[in-house]
C-alpha cells in the first residue's frame, strides 16, 4: 500500500525494529521477490521476456543475503535489509527484464511486510524522485562501495517511510 503524505510525522527510531533470520524469512523473501517481479510486469507498457535468467538465481541471492545478515556484527534493522535487497536485485540483474522495477518493488513490499509504508504523493513529484533515485544507485556503483550505497539507501528510506498502525 502506498500512503499519501498528509501531515508531518514525528521522527522514528528504526533501531528498535528487528528481523529474525531463519528459514521462514527466506521463504517470505522469495515470495516477496516473486510477487514484486510479477507486479513489475504490470506497471509498465514495456513488453519483453521476463523471468529469472538462471533457475534458482533468486533463491540463491536470498539465501546468500540471509546468511550474510545472520553473521552481522551489528544489529540490522528492517531498513538495512530492505536497502540491501534493493541494492542486490538492482545491481546483480537476476531477471531478463524489469530488474529496476523488481528491485524497487521488492524493497517496498518487504517494508510493508515489516509494517512500514512509503509516503508518496504524485502531485509532488515523488514518483519521478523514485525513478531518478533508482537510476542514480545504478550509476553510483562506479563511484561508491556497496556498503556506502546501502548506507545512503537506508538514509533515503528513512525520509520516505511511514509506520502502519492497525486498530482493532
Amino acid at each position: 500500500m502506498i500512503i499519501y503524505e498528509s501531515q508531518n510525522i514525528e521522527s522514528l527510531n528504526f533501531q528498535n525494529i528487528r528481523v529474525y533470520f531463519d528459514e521462514s524469512l527466506v521463504k517470505i523473501l522469495i515470495n516477496v521477490v516473486e510477487a514484486a517481479h510479477s507486479l513489475a510486469q504490470t506497471v509498465t507498457s514495456e513488453r519483453g521476456v521476463y523471468g529469472e535468467k538462471g533457475k534458482g538465481a533468486v533463491e540463491a541471492t536470498i539465501n546468500s543475503l540471509v546468511q550474510k545478515w545472520s553473521y552481522a556484527t551489528t544489529p540490522l534493522t528492517a531498513l538495512d535489509l530492505s536497502a540491501e535487497l534493493l541494492y542486490s536485485f538492482l545491481t546483480r540483474h537476476k531477471f531478463h527484464n524489469g530488474n529496476k522495477r523488481t528491485a524497487l518493488l521488492t524493497a517496498i513490499i518487504f517494508l510493508e511486510v515489516c509494517g512500514f509504508f512509503i509516503k508518496i504523493d504524485p502531485r509532488k513529484g515523488y514518483l519521478k524522485d523514485w525513478e531518478h533515485y533508482v537510476i542514480k544507485i545504478v550509476e553510483d556503483t562506479k563511484n561508491l562501495s556497496e556498503e556506502e550505497q546501502i548506507s545512503e539507501i537506508v538514509k533515503w528510506f528513512e525520509k520516505q517511510i511511514l509506520l502502519s498502525f492497525t486498530v482493532s
